[in-house]
């Protein structure tokens, strides 16, 4: 048996409100209730730990450090026009910046992806509705250089022949729609783009919450082809994160 029904209604119009790819710049620190929030997770195997910069300042606490696979806490950030950055740990040297105007009343995830010494910055808007009880809305967003275009499919047995697709075509630098999934815990697949027995990361107990909104991070690895994924919860406290690495050679 596959997921229950179709599990899958393409919330049309969605992805280009909620991922934004282009190069994620910020903010500074002040306590005015209309600033954005923003926090930093470190999507890169080529850095165990990251700090998040705002104008050149490292911030301080569990905003920053943040180890591979997870998520610092927000920080109150204004929606000024000014710089972030992201720096190895424990170092002032920034590993990337930008500078981009906020929302108020927002909260934004810098996410930090690619190889030691090409370190990348996305941004993933959390705005999306919460979903109704029972179901997860789900996205995945593709940060695996190497990869190429990937399907993505979840079910309820070890056999992918029986699981459901839930995301296609989905594009190395590009993100998927919101996709309405039943909650619960699967197995998962991701693999090339319109073959089965392509797969770059195959696991299981991804956990899909009730009344969440899940990003799925698509990552690069050791492997060239093969990919890492982090499930991310929009508006969740620190290290809220499933870590999913791939074990294949």
């Amino acid at each position: 048996c596959g997921l229950a029904g179709d599990l899958m209604r393409w919330w049309k119009g969605l992805a280009a409100a909620a991922i934004g790819l282009a190069v994620l710049g910020g903010c500074s620190k002040n306590s005015s209730s209309s600033d954005a929030q923003l926090r930093l997770l470190n999507a890169s195997i080529g850095y165990p730990s990251l700090d998040l910069q705002v104008n050149a300042v490292t911030q301080t606490g569990s905003a920053s450090t943040v180890a591979y696979g997870a998520a610092g806490s927000y920080v109150s950030v204004s929606t000024d026009a000014i710089t972030t950055s992201v720096a190895t740990s424990g170092s002032s040297a920034a590993l990337s910046s930008a500078s981009r105007t906020l929302s108020s009343d927002t909260r934004y995830t810098q996410v930090a992806y690619g190889a030691q010494g090409a370190l990348k910055i996305a941004q993933i808007q959390e705005n999306i509705a919460t979903p109704a009880s029972g179901l997860t809305s789900l996205a995945v967003l593709n940060l695996a250089p190497d990869a190429g275009s990937v399907d993505v499919y979840l079910g309820t047995t070890s056999s992918i022949a029986s699981a459901s697709l839930v995301a296609t075509n989905v594009q190395s630098g590009a993100g998927s729609s919101y996709n309405s999934v039943s909650a619960g815990t699967y197995y998962f697949w991701i693999t090339g783009n319109g073959d089965t027995t392509d797969i770059r990361l195959s696991g299981q107990g991804l956990v899909l919450g009730s009344g969440q909104v899940m990003n799925l991070i698509l990552s690069g690895s050791t492997g060239g082809l093969l990919v890492n994924a982090i499930g991310m919860v929009q508006q969740t406290a620190e290290n809220a994160t499933q870590n999913l690495a791939n074990t294949m050679a």
